[in-house]
Formats: C-alpha cells, structure tokens, sequence
C-alpha cells in the first residue's frame, strides 16, 4: 500500500476532510464550539504514518475550519 492509499484510508475511516500530509504526518486540527460553560477549543492531531503514534496539542488559537473533522 503506498502512502497516499494509506493516508486515504485513515481520513476516510475517522471522517476527516481538513487536513494536510508533512513528512510522512498526518496533521489536521479538530475544533469544538463553546457549550455551556466550556470554552471553544481546537486540538491538533498529528499521526506519524510510519510508527502509528499520534500527538495531540491544544492550540491556542481557535481553527474554525477544524469544526468538519469532528
């Protein structure tokens, strides 16, 4: 399976539509609107194609385009 077949059946399976691919990374931003006390928040993902490992940061900004990989 080559990398752009592997990267289309991770963002398939887990509905992401936003992302981008960096040296061998998977990165794309999920984002939650405010709801009732919690504040809005965006997290980054980041999956390491290679090893399967995944990263996540809250930003500190928020990414409105984020909001369609929930």
């Amino acid at each position: 399976m080559t990398q752009e077949e592997y990267v289309l059946c991770y963002v398939e399976r887990y509905g992401i539509t936003n992302y981008r691919v960096k040296d061998g990374k998977i990165i794309f931003n999920v984002s939650y609107p405010a709801y009732l006390s919690n504040p809005r928040v965006t997290y980054q993902h980041i999956y390491d194609i290679k090893t399967g490992k995944e990263v996540v940061k809250q930003l500190k900004r928020y990414d409105k385009g984020g909001e369609q990989n929930r």
